[in-house]
């Protein structure tokens, strides 16, 4: 059996997730319906954004190559999805990149307990995948220290810890200075996905979500 973690840039609606919801194109030309669909792990209030698929999707010599949502699925919002494709898909070997930054103030509903009390802003990263350290370790010094952040007042910080340290694709940098986080940059070979393949070098412009 394959997994896929299928990452939207929106948040997606529980109760609408099932496998019939996902059509995953191969190499061989065949659609192929997944077994299971999941958001688990990555189901905490601000993730919810990444379903695990689980299927034969590279049976033989075949290879996906595209995922298509082809029943109903909702965001939280509940608009449909149906009818949304990606041809956009990494092959494991390649590692994790980062796909989705988000900045929330550090008291924000769902990050209470990550953040120390030095905190000034939290921004939640979501990887392609799952990521922790090498072969499965918890993420670390090294982890912290190959993370940067450009803020807005020019200047470019490391974080002052990682919370959310689980298996999960999701990463929340705490950051000690008051200028808003403007994009996060992360040096290879520190973030490995559940093959323990290491991240490339990867980037990410940072969308605020702090309401004045």
């Amino acid at each position: 059996m394959d997994g896929m973690p299928v990452t939207f840039s929106v948040q997606i609606n529980s109760a609408s997730v099932s496998a019939t919801a996902f059509a995953v194109e191969t190499s061989a030309g065949e659609f192929i319906t997944p077994l299971c669909a999941t958001l688990r792990p990555a189901q905490e209030p601000l993730e919810l954004r990444t379903v695990l698929l689980i299927g034969p999707f590279s049976a033989g010599d075949s290879l996906p190559i595209g995922v298509e949502i082809v029943e109903q699925l909702e965001d939280t919002e509940g608009n449909s999805l149906v009818g949304l494709k990606s041809e956009n898909l990494t092959a494991l070997a390649a590692g994790p990149s980062l796909v989705f930054a988000e900045l929330f103030a550090p008291g924000a509903l769902g990050l209470e307990g990550e953040c120390s009390e030095e905190t000034a802003q939290a921004v939640l990263l979501t990887w392609e995948g799952g990521v922790t350290g090498p072969q499965s370790g918890n993420l670390a010094e090294a982890q912290r220290t190959a993370m940067s952040v450009l803020l807005e007042n020019g200047e470019r910080v490391l974080p002052l810890s990682l919370g959310d340290d689980d298996p999960d694709n999701h990463v929340i940098a705490c950051l000690a200075e008051t200028s808003p986080a403007v994009s996060v940059s992360v040096i290879a070979g520190f973030f490995h996905d559940p093959g323990d393949d290491p991240n490339p070098a990867t980037s990410i412009d940072v969308v605020s979500k702090i309401t004045e």
